[in-house]
């Protein structure tokens, strides 16, 4: 099971919304970038639990695995619309939740 995202998709949201993921988590933006631009480590699995946590403290949400125990998905009963996609690996499933989250924090639903 990873336990981290990979670089490539820690590239796939804006430097705006990296600052906003830090932020959430208490991190500084600069506190782990490298010369070549990226943060060390990449998010975890527990990072993207904590965003999950704050960022939908109005509601409840849970992390489920399909019957055949063969994806992650994400349900959530007051919180936005994760149902119809699941992936493998849960870090894959919690950081697609946390682009959505940050997406719409930004206003590019």
């Amino acid at each position: 099971m990873k336990q981290y995202i990979t670089e490539q998709q820690w590239r796939e949201i804006t430097d705006q919304q990296h600052v906003a993921f830090l932020k959430v988590l208490g991190r500084q933006s600069d506190e782990h970038i490298t010369g070549i631009g990226f943060m060390l480590p990449l998010p975890s699995i527990g990072e993207m639990i904590q965003f999950l946590d704050v960022c939908m403290d109005d509601g409840w949400w849970r992390v489920q695995r399909d019957g055949e125990k063969t994806e992650w998905g994400i349900v959530s009963k007051y919180g936005p619309n994760f149902e119809g996609w699941t992936f493998p690996e849960l870090i894959d499933t919690l950081w697609n939740a946390v682009k959505m989250m940050l997406e719409e924090e930004n206003g590019e639903e």
